[in-house]
C-alpha cells in the first residue's frame, strides 16, 4: 500500500496505473478531524491543546499566596494570559513533543479566588484552550 502526502489545502489527485494503461482523477476533500488541527510549520494535524493548573496548596491564610502548577502539553506555540482575581500576566508556551511544566505564584490574597488560564495559537483559525484552579482562602477573624 503506497500513502500519498496531503494538506488541507490538497484536494485533487491523479491516479495513474503503474503499466501506463489509465489515468483517473478524484476530487477529495481533507482536513484534520475535529480534536486537532493542522500545523503548517509542522504539516500535521495536532492535538488541541491540554491545559491543566493546580493551585498549591489550594487553601491559604488570607494575605498569602500559592504557588501555581501549570502544563501545556501543546505541539505548537501559544500566548497565554493567566488570571489571579487582581492581577494579568503573560505567559508564553513554545511547541513541544511532550508536555511542558511552568509554575506561576498567585498575588498575596484575601478572599478565594479562581485562577484562570487561557492560550491562543499564531496559527490561523486560531486554537485556544484554557484550564482553571480555585484557590481557597481561611479567613481572618477580628474581634469586634
Amino acid at each position: 500500500t503506497n500513502f500519498i502526502p496531503v494538506t488541507p489545502t490538497t484536494n485533487v489527485f491523479t491516479l495513474r496505473d503503474a503499466g501506463g494503461t489509465f489515468i483517473d482523477v478524484a476530487t477529495a476533500s481533507v482536513g484534520c478531524d475535529s480534536s486537532s488541527v493542522w500545523v503548517p510549520s509542522l504539516a500535521i494535524c495536532a492535538p488541541l491543546p491540554t491545559i491543566t493548573i493546580v493551585a498549591d496548596p489550594n487553601v491559604i491564610r488570607s494575605g498569602t499566596s500559592a504557588t501555581l502548577d501549570i502544563e501545556i502539553d501543546a505541539l505548537y506555540d501559544l500566548t497565554c494570559t493567566l488570571n489571579d482575581g487582581g492581577g494579568v500576566r503573560n505567559l508564553n508556551h513554545t511547541g513541544a513533543a511532550t508536555p511542558t511544566p511552568y509554575s506561576e505564584v498567585t498575588r498575596n490574597l484575601t478572599s478565594a479566588q479562581i485562577v484562570t488560564i487561557e492560550c491562543t495559537s499564531v496559527l490561523y483559525p486560531p486554537v485556544t484552550g484554557s484550564g482553571e484552579a480555585r484557590v481557597n482562602v481561611v479567613p481572618t477573624i477580628q474581634e469586634i
